[in-house]
């Protein structure tokens, strides 16, 4: 936001219709607490997350994922890994948030056991581990 100098105070909230088009997003986050989760490096799983959507996205469509097209909105605290992903590709996006679902379900195929699916237990959508 420009003219926002107190960061703190600035708030970024993702809207998605149901049966819209939308962009490709990812809620990504873990519980961080001495014996669990020690010694991860949030980047590095990020990347990893990434280098298998931008192979899904050139094989599958012949399209590059732009690294500026990118946004990461970390709310990462001492006890919990959080960050959220927009992934915009210029010129394109989903049919709908299901098609999303299917193409990251697609990437986790990919990535063997690198990236595994995990049922959200607070409702019925589905969560992705890295």
């Amino acid at each position: 936001m420009k003219g926002c100098e107190d960061q703190s105070k600035m708030h970024w909230y993702e809207v998605i219709r149901e049966g819209f088009p939308c962009h490709m997003y990812f809620d990504l986050e873990y519980p961080k607490a001495p014996g669990l989760n020690e010694g991860l490096d949030d980047d590095a799983l990020v990347d990893t997350l990434l280098g298998f959507v931008r192979k899904r996205l050139r094989d599958d469509f012949d399209l590059e994922l732009c690294e500026d097209r990118i946004y990461e909105l970390d709310s990462t605290t001492e006890r919990k890994f959080s960050r959220h992903l927009i992934v915009q590709i210029p010129g394109y996006a989903f049919y709908n948030v299901e098609h999303v679902g299917y193409f990251v379900q697609q990437v986790c195929a990919d990535s063997g056991n690198k990236l595994l699916l995990r049922q959200n237990l607070d409702s019925d959508r589905m969560g992705y581990v890295v």
